[in-house]
């Protein structure tokens, strides 16, 4: 996949990226709601509409940003901890038969 680089924060997410980074075409989305900033990041849901739609497409997505205070962004960077997040995502979807669980399709950080 040749995908443009992850955007910083949620208002530099377009149209043209999402279409990059995933496996499936979208012709367009819209926000749905949008988490406070925490500790690890900020997190925005996206409600997509598809080119083709399939029912085995997710009906939302979640766009997560590494935090911006940069003290914390080290430490997370240094222990490990955004990858293990997404580490753990995998190892729970494993299980979606029992556990609703988000889905990673793409990672900065992780080419897995």
């Amino acid at each position: 996949m040749d995908a443009k680089p992850f955007p910083i924060t949620y208002t530099e997410v377009t149209l043209e990226w999402l279409n990059s980074v995933l496996p499936f075409k979208m012709k367009s989305y819209t926000e749905g709601e949008k988490v406070s900033p925490g500790f690890t990041g900020e997190v925005i849901r996206l409600i997509p509409e598809y080119e083709n739609p399939s029912s085995s497409f997710p009906k939302s997505f979640i766009v997560k940003f590494a935090t911006s205070n940069p003290g914390i962004n080290k430490l997370l960077t240094d222990t490990r901890g955004y990858l293990k997040e997404i580490e753990l995502y995998k190892v729970l979807s494993s299980h979606s038969d029992k556990l609703h669980t988000p889905k990673v399709y793409y990672s900065a950080i992780s080419s897995d």
